[in-house]
């Protein structure tokens, strides 16, 4: 734990952690990656008589409560949750998805797609690997009861390799529209669970919070080691249901074994 003080008008108390686990209203969220920063900064008016050199009394006229995160690999309900979107996630309406493959095709044996091609009838876009020469249906190729077969005397060579694209329907996917909200910023708590290095939990309580997240995702492809991570911070606010004082969190260090 650091702070400073500098005749000043600020005291940052900043507690550093690993990795862990987080939580919104006792929702498991998805695991930290990296370091995790919890900042509780109070801000300060002194009072100083006559020609007295230092201060003489000082007044906390405010306090920022935050915490900052690294989140891997989270779903679309708890991304939902972590940025304080109000809009619900649309679980039973199908979306169409697109497809990209590269399929070999030789002779005229017909190519099953990864997916079920959408629409009626079926449409895949064909083209060179490089994407320079676009395919023509029905003269390229053909599309039959979702498969794809070359068509002899077209523009596809025997053997060749070409890029797919194309649409297909999950009936159980899930979706968010975001953008334009006018309802109040949702709120939540937000408990962080860190395990030392001597296995002891400790916990972080934020008992109201919000996100004051710019949101930045960076798609890579997956990779042995690699994550997808999301940066989130979390700003506590009042809980006005608890006394004056202890009303913004708490941290909670579990007692060693008797």
């Amino acid at each position: 734990m650091s702070g400073n003080n500098m005749n000043g008008y600020a005291e940052s108390k900043r507690l550093l952690l690993g990795v862990g686990d987080l939580y919104i209203n006792n929702v498991f969220v998805g695991n930290l990656k990296g370091k995790v920063q919890f900042k509780f900064t109070r801000k300060y008016a002194y009072q100083r008589a006559g020609n007295n050199i230092a201060d003489q009394k000082g007044d906390v006229t405010d306090e920022e409560c935050t915490l900052d995160a690294e989140v891997c690999d989270i779903k679309l309900s708890q991304l939902r949750s972590a940025f304080g979107i109000n809009q619900a996630i649309d679980t039973t309406t199908a979306h169409t998805y697109l497809k990209r493959e590269t399929w070999k095709l030789s002779g005229t044996v017909y190519v099953a797609p990864v997916k079920t091609i959408a629409g009626s009838p079926a449409t895949a876009t064909l083209s060179t690997l490089d994407r320079k020469t676009k395919y023509i249906s029905g003269t390229d190729y053909k599309i039959s009861g979702g498969h794809v077969l070359r068509i002899s005397g077209g523009g596809i060579a025997t053997g060749s390799y070409v890029l797919a694209e194309y649409l297909w329907s999950n009936a159980s996917g899930n979706s968010l529209r975001f953008g334009g909200e006018s309802l109040p910023v949702n709120t939540f708590e937000v408990d962080y669970v860190h395990i030392d290095s001597a296995g002891h939990a400790w916990q972080i309580r934020l008992f109201k919070a919000m996100t004051t997240t710019n949101f930045a995702a960076a798609f890579e492809e997956v990779q042995k080691g690699t994550y997808t991570t999301h940066n989130i911070t979390f700003k506590a606010l009042v809980d006005t249901t608890k006394p004056e004082g202890q009303n913004l969190g708490e941290i909670l260090e579990e007692a060693p074994a008797a």
